[in-house]
């Protein structure tokens, strides 16, 4: 009988720890790297993006290619790496976010400084609406009733939270 019990033991502590094992083993893991970013470099490295997101990375009109000049460093990381793991389709950006294409995450991270560092659209947060419009009043109490709890008041974003910029310059 006591070997029946230390058999029954032996086995539910081998299928417990198996079981751990295997749920462990699909828990997300995070890596944090550090990278001192060379601006020099990503102003080489941009040359690629420029051809869609123009030399101003100010993007096209009809938002195609948006505007990503001054836009957080963590939110412009977070895109392309979600892009470059299959994470975010994006398959007009997929070509272009691999490290055959665009380089390593030093690369990476000396491209995303470089377009943080560019002077965002005085425009960009203009709409077709003049301030003492009815419809500019509307959108402005949506985005204030939910938005602006993650974007900010005024549309600033959040770096430590990757939460991305949506206006043209901070008021």
């Amino acid at each position: 009988m006591m070997r029946i019990r230390l058999a029954l033991c032996h086995s539910l502590c081998i299928l417990v720890l198996t079981f751990s094992s295997k749920l462990a083993a699909v828990e997300p893991i995070r890596v944090v790297l550090e990278f001192v970013p060379d601006l020099d470099n990503g102003r080489r490295s941009f040359e690629i993006c420029a051809r869609c997101h123009l030399p101003e990375a100010w993007g096209n009109d009809d938002g195609t290619y948006p505007q990503i000049a001054g836009q957080h460093v963590n939110v412009l990381m977070k895109q392309l790496l979600d892009i470059r793991s299959g994470r975010r389709s994006n398959p007009s950006m997929q070509p272009f976010v691999q490290e055959r294409t665009i380089g390593g995450y030093q690369n990476l991270s000396d491209v995303v400084a470089y377009i943080s560092t560019l002077p965002m659209n005085p425009a960009h947060n203009r709409g077709p609406w003049t301030e003492d419009s009815d419809e500019y009043e509307f959108g402005k109490k949506l985005y204030l009733q939910y938005c602006s709890s993650c974007h900010g008041q005024y549309g600033e974003g959040n770096n430590e939270l990757s939460y991305p910029r949506l206006q043209g310059e901070v008021r």
